[in-house]
């Protein structure tokens, strides 16, 4: 913002974010396209049921690093190169506590809470199949949630667009292989996975 135009730099670093929220719900779309090719409405079902759950998670990343980010940025126009640091050290040591959380809870606590939004037993269990590996996976929505607040306040917003493009693109194939019977046959799991 201090080397450009402020018109230009914010649209050179909003439409990256622009892009990479858009392409994230473009995953979830893909997600469920191939879950319905299961042709199983009890699968469907859970991955809906899962929703508030998944959301969750992803808003503990988002939100510890929207804050990080704003708290980065002050900092680094401020000049304090050192609060900085800390800043950033003390944001991916809460990242690594709420991933700890998250498994911890998903031990614990995942079936009550999956039985809270449907007594349709089938839809409890793929839910449960569903979510128990999202969970243990928090720590990388988590991490990279973080890391892409903390890389856009230093200005870098086309490393983290390109990447979830990549995530996306690994996503579309890798989901047949590992949810269909010509592959490893997971159905729902293989989607988590």
């Amino acid at each position: 913002l201090s080397e450009q135009p402020v018109t230009s730099a914010l649209i050179a670093l909003a439409v990256p974010s622009i892009l990479t929220s858009l392409v994230t719900t473009i995953h979830n779309m893909i997600d469920t396209y191939f879950i319905s090719q299961l042709k199983d409405n009890t699968m469907i079902a859970a991955t809906t049921v899962a929703l508030p759950i998944t959301v969750l998670i992803y808003a503990l990343g988002e939100g510890l690093g929207a804050g990080a980010e704003s708290c980065i940025g002050r900092q680094m126009g401020a000049g304090q190169n050192e609060k900085v640091k800390e800043s950033v050290s003390t944001t991916l040591i809460l990242a690594c506590f709420l991933s700890v959380i998250a498994v911890i809870f998903t031990i614990t606590g995942l079936r009550p809470v999956i039985r809270t939004f449907t007594d349709d037993f089938t839809v409890v269990e793929h839910a449960y199949q569903y979510l128990s590996i999202l969970t243990m996976g928090s720590v990388f929505v988590i991490f990279k949630q973080v890391c892409t607040h903390l890389l856009r306040s230093s200005g870098e917003v086309q490393f983290p667009m390109k990447t979830v493009f990549l995530e996306v693109a690994i996503n579309s194939i890798l989901n047949p292989i590992f949810m269909f019977d010509f592959g490893l046959g997971m159905k729902v799991r293989g989607v988590a996975v």
